[in-house]
């Protein structure tokens, strides 16, 4: 049985249900109740969209669909676009085929929705292999991709990454001596640690006058939302002090073991790569069992840290031929922004 949830009194009533399948070790942060509420009701709800969650039942199975149309009528998760990887919430190692029908039909009767835009998909999720299959026409494309390396116990992260050449190991070495030179500060609730909400602001201004971020970048609702979550510890916030004065933070988001990097501030942009270096290799180095440094591989991540790889994906679908050719479309512009990068990348490099 599918139930359509469009208030946050309903996001309550099956906030148990939601809750019972996030151990699941697929589920990421972003997936989580705590997580979709908070960016629902700090910003989300602001923006005139409508909540939009479907939640299917049979027996003791059941799959969260956390999703809502935006104000054009497009289905999406729920803050996807400050999610790194998004999905359906369910339990895995089951035949889910006849509850993704069901979702199916429910996306394609609701009058409201226009469209269906779901991206960062995690390949092999249970969303991009059941309805890129069951909506009609839907299209499936790569639309980013993210890293992660696996941690090491304090002083072990360079012995660990045996993948790697011995050079690159020598100079990941030489970047971890020099990061030793910063001191690095992790602030948590769970040891009572206030939000550092003077330093991330800080950052944030020094990122907007440098023209290295928008006007609006993180504003006062995101902070909002970042608060919040910090509250209910679904993040960590690492600071690197240069000279006592803070120069980077990063903030850690934090579920089964895998710290994420999200929000990355920084007044200098070596700092990141000194900070990154101190999450892995420092004596304060994250606590987990695996380091990822989300969406988007930056040269500099994958030429010093050497790390695993995947890509994520988008699906798109829509009613109507008109909106099915601009869902090919949009697959098209996807994919000649991706040659225009490797073409500048090249540009540079020569």
């Amino acid at each position: 049985m599918v139930e359509v949830i469009r208030t946050v009194d309903g996001l309550s009533a099956i906030e148990a249900d939601w809750r019972s399948l996030e151990g699941d070790n697929c589920m990421r942060v972003f997936q989580t109740y705590d997580w979709c509420r908070s960016a629902w009701e700090t910003y989300l709800s602001r923006c005139g969209g409508s909540l939009y969650v479907i939640c299917w039942r049979r027996n003791e199975d059941s799959i969260v669909f956390p999703s809502y149309i935006d104000r054009k009528g497009i289905l999406r998760f729920i803050a996807d676009d400050d999610s790194d990887v998004c999905d359906a919430v369910y339990r895995g190692g089951s035949n889910h085929h006849v509850a993704y029908r069901e979702i199916a039909k429910c996306i394609e009767c609701e009058k409201g929705i226009r469209g269906v835009w779901l991206q960062k998909l995690r390949p092999g999720g249970e969303t991009a292999n059941y309805l890129g299959v069951l909506l009609p026409g839907a299209v499936v494309y790569r639309d980013n991709a993210f890293s992660w390396v696996r941690l090491a116990p304090p002083g072990g992260f360079v012995a660990a990454q045996t993948h790697m050449p011995s050079k690159d190991r020598a100079d990941l070495k030489g970047l971890v001596r020099q990061a030793g030179k910063y001191p690095l500060k992790m602030f948590s609730s769970s040891s009572g640690d206030a939000f550092p909400m003077d330093a991330v602001v800080s950052l944030r201004d020094a990122m907007r006058s440098s023209g290295r971020r928008p006007s609006d970048y993180l504003d006062d609702s995101r902070l909002d939302f970042m608060r919040r979550i910090y509250a209910l510890g679904l993040c960590d916030v690492a600071v690197l002090l240069c000279e006592e004065a803070v120069v980077a933070a990063n903030i850690l988001l934090k579920k089964g073991g895998r710290v994420l990097s999200w929000v990355f501030l920084y007044t200098d942009p070596k700092a990141s790569t000194l900070l990154y270096a101190n999450c892995l290799a420092g004596p304060r180095a994250a606590e987990g069992d695996v380091f990822d440094f989300g969406v988007g591989v930056y040269g500099y991540k994958i030429g010093t840290f050497r790390p695993e790889l995947s890509i994520t994906l988008s699906l798109r679908y829509a009613k109507g031929f008109v909106r099915r050719a601009l869902a090919v479309l949009s697959a098209d512009i996807r994919f000649l922004k991706d040659i225009v990068k490797s073409l500048r990348r090249k540009g540079g490099a020569s």
